[in-house]
């Protein structure tokens, strides 16, 4: 990250990621996991607020402070949790536009998936991208990481692989607060 400058790549590898959409397996809301956990990645703290099998990841970073990036459903077994968006929140996004120089008509507000579908692509209509392109550019983004994601839980840490690398050894370390 530059200095005075944000970085989006986690809080965008974190909608990507939220984005997963993925099947339900035999498993229940985990209570030992309710609570916020945080862990910082490239400089930003990123939080999820897990509560009885719903959650909502949330980033603070120092020049915007704490925002809301998008919440769901989840079910956990033992080793993995099955996340499931419902709904994105459009400040999020237009910080991010406004960052990269985008006027946009986005709220902050909660957006359902298919909603913000509809806002993310009329972006990428406006810069000339063509339908092809787009449908290649969403359906890569929703499904780059359709799979579970592991995890451990001993006492006050949560260790989850990490969605932000190609590194299958990569790990996050999150606190609880």
């Amino acid at each position: 990250m530059e200095s005075g400058k944000f970085s989006f790549k986690t809080p965008v590898m974190l909608l990507i990621f939220g984005l997963v959409i993925a099947a339900g397996i035999n498993a229940q809301a985990n209570s030992s996991l309710n609570g916020r956990w945080a862990a910082v990645e490239d400089g930003v703290e990123v939080i999820y607020d897990f509560r009885n099998g719903n959650y909502e990841i949330l980033i603070n970073e120092e020049s915007f402070g704490m925002i809301s990036l998008l919440k769901g459903t989840y079910t956990a077994s033992d080793s993995e949790i099955v996340f499931n968006i419902d709904s994105i929140f459009g400040g999020f996004f237009k910080l991010l536009f406004e960052e990269i120089g985008i006027q946009t008509k986005i709220d902050e507000k909660w957006y359902s998936i298919e909603d913000f579908l509809v806002f993310f692509i009329s972006v990428f209509k406006d810069f000339g991208l063509s339908e092809s392109d787009i449908d290649e550019i969403v359906n890569e983004t929703i499904g780059e990481l359709s799979t579970t994601i592991p995890y451990s839980l001993n006492g006050n840490t949560l260790i989850m692989k990490s969605p932000f690398t190609t590194d299958v050894n990569a790990e996050t370390v999150f606190t609880r607060r």
